[in-house]
């Protein structure tokens, strides 16, 4: 296996593993549990649910238009940083203001776990999927993808009864990562982003574009210039 298969896997498994490291699963398999920790009880709970399955849908949709504009790496780092920080609201809300200011820390609760759902779709969801499949060769594209998603399946496994100050410091170590290690793939072709895990690419793409505007007719001089 070469030094780019290896570099890609690792990159694939620790961005699915990032995005559950946020406590995404905690949130969402848990999310009436606390509506209910925050003093929400019936019908009421069943309509946020409704409501922030709607918020993650739309957020993963303007994902899908924002990503190519705003970059992969770029759109993940964000999502962790807000699912951090969110993550960290809440848990400082719960602690002081529930239960002792009616109303107010029930209403800042809610607010926190949609930011974090509005956040999480629209940063991480969508984008981790499209970095993973970007970033391995056509030939290594299916078994890549599948190991990545065991970044997924483990980190569900082992973090499905973790605590908020668990996630909250996993996810700044894996923004810090992100920050550092991962490269941008946005506007790369395909054999371009194998160049940033270390294989070698024979024509780069965006040198070999040649402006149509300058253009003399001979390709070899034009590509020159």
């Amino acid at each position: 296996m070469s030094r780019l298969h290896i570099d890609g896997s690792g990159a694939g498994f620790f961005v699915q593993y990032a995005a559950q490291a946020t406590g995404s699963m905690l949130v969402c398999n848990y999310m009436v549990n606390l509506y209910n920790d925050l003093g929400f009880t019936g019908g009421i709970m069943n309509i946020l649910s409704a409501i922030s399955v709607t918020v993650a849908t739309t957020a993963n949709f303007v994902a899908a238009i924002i990503m190519d504009y705003v970059g992969r790496a770029r759109l993940l780092s964000i999502g962790l940083a807000g699912c951090m920080i969110s993550l960290s609201l809440e848990n400082a809300m719960k602690a002081r203001l529930v239960g002792l200011t009616p109303h107010t820390g029930d209403a800042l609760g809610v607010l926190f776990i949609f930011c974090f759902i509005c956040i999480y779709a629209c940063g991480i969801d969508a984008t981790s999927y499209v970095y993973c499949s970007e970033i391995f060769p056509s030939y290594r594209r299916a078994p890549g993808m599948a190991f990545s998603m065991t970044g997924t399946f483990l980190s569900t496994v082992v973090f499905l009864e973790g605590y908020y100050v668990v996630f909250m410091c996993l996810t700044a170590v894996n923004l810090a990562a992100m920050l550092y290690f991962f490269p941008e793939t946005t506007d790369l072709a395909l054999e371009e982003i194998n160049s940033k895990f270390g294989d070698t690419v024979a024509v780069h793409f965006q040198e070999s574009v040649v402006d149509p505007d300058n253009s003399s007719g001979d390709r070899k001089a034009d590509a020159e210039s």
